[in-house]
């Protein structure tokens, strides 16, 4: 999933594997984000991309049962939270209709 959703930061260099599947992608549920790529999505996908190693940190503090991830996850979760809540907002309240009715519910 990170693979394709951080895949317009790549894309340059992309492997053309990843490149065939953004565009199945694109084509089968004509996501806004991914067919528009706005700015504000970009610097979210950028945070996303820069967050693997964040990613990596926690899950072997996870596996070790160390308290330094709280504070580390807490942060990612807010970070989380809010782009979520961007990215519902201007899939609901957007000017998107392109999008069938399927299509949206399945965004």
């Amino acid at each position: 999933a990170v693979l394709i959703d951080t895949y317009p930061v790549y894309k340059s260099f992309a492997p053309s594997v990843l490149t065939s599947l953004n565009q199945w992608y694109i084509e089968n549920f004509n996501d806004p984000f991914f067919v528009k790529n706005p700015t504000w999505f970009i610097s979210c996908l950028y945070i996303e991309a820069l967050s693997i190693p964040l990613f990596i940190y926690v899950t072997i503090g996870l596996l070790k049962d160390s308290s330094n991830i709280r504070l580390p996850m807490l942060i990612y979760s807010v970070h989380v939270s809010t782009t979520t809540f961007e990215c519902l907002s201007e899939l609901f309240f957007g000017d998107h209709e392109e999008l069938l009715k399927n299509q949206r519910a399945l965004l």
